[in-house]
């Protein structure tokens, strides 16, 4: 998960990208040697699912934080909005929508896309190679 926030026509927006790794057989991956190979060491050959979350524009009091005062996004939501931590409770998504949508809400929707390729590997995997 990586979330980002970005320029675009002098407005900043933010986003996240998820990325799952993971074999044919096994999503769970672990790193060894920096490479990655499938913990239950059925594969080594993984496949990769990535989808990203909805895009929102952040008002200008963050943007003045972040572009200005090189405030990490979590760090500028407290001080605009007098919270503590909202990067572990929320988040800034989360404060802007009133709840409507909270942080894990909103990584969820791309959790769930990120893994398409393992709820129909039919369509994405070689079964000759399993």
């Amino acid at each position: 998960l990586e979330k980002v926030v970005f320029e675009k026509h002098e407005e900043l927006w933010c986003m996240a990208w998820m990325a799952i790794v993971g074999s044919t057989t096994c999503t769970s991956a672990k790193a060894e040697d920096d490479e990655y190979c499938a913990v239950n060491g059925e594969s080594k050959s993984l496949s990769w699912g990535y989808a990203k979350t909805g895009s929102f524009l952040l008002p200008p009091a963050l943007c003045d934080l972040v572009l200005n005062k090189n405030m990490e996004l979590g760090h500028a939501d407290d001080v605009v909005f007098r919270r503590v931590n909202s990067k572990h409770g929320s988040g800034t998504v989360g404060v802007l929508t009133k709840g409507e949508i909270d942080r894990t809400e909103y990584y969820v929707h791309a959790l769930k896309l990120a893994l398409i390729p393992w709820i129909r590997p039919q369509l994405y995997f070689d079964s000759s190679a399993s």
